[in-house]
C-alpha cells in the first residue's frame, strides 16, 4: 500500500481527506469526512465517475476499508457510519 496523493481540508464542524491510495495494482481515490456535529466519518470511493459507499464488492474493497476502519491510513475522529 502506498499513499500517493493526500490532500486535508477543514471546514465548519467537517475535516475531509482525499487520498488516493495505490495498492493491489489499482488507484482507489477515496473521500473521507469527519463530521463534529453528527460525530461520525464517512468513507466514500471514486467509481465510475461518483461517489460511492464501500460495499465489499472484492476481497480488494473490504481490505482498504478495513484498513481505514482500523486508522492504519489516516486517523479518524468518530465510528464510520
Amino acid at each position: 500500500m502506498k499513499i500517493t496523493e493526500h490532500k486535508s481540508v477543514r471546514g465548519l464542524g467537517d475535516e475531509h481527506h482525499m487520498i488516493i491510495i495505490n495498492w493491489f495494482d489499482r488507484d482507489w481515490k477515496i473521500l473521507i469526512t469527519d463530521n463534529s456535529f453528527q460525530k461520525i466519518t464517512t468513507v466514500q470511493l471514486w467509481e465510475t465517475n461518483k461517489w460511492i459507499n464501500f460495499l465489499g464488492r472484492s476481497s480488494e474493497e473490504v481490505a482498504v476499508y478495513n484498513a481505514i476502519i482500523n486508522n492504519e491510513i489516516v486517523k479518524l475522529k468518530y465510528k464510520v457510519k
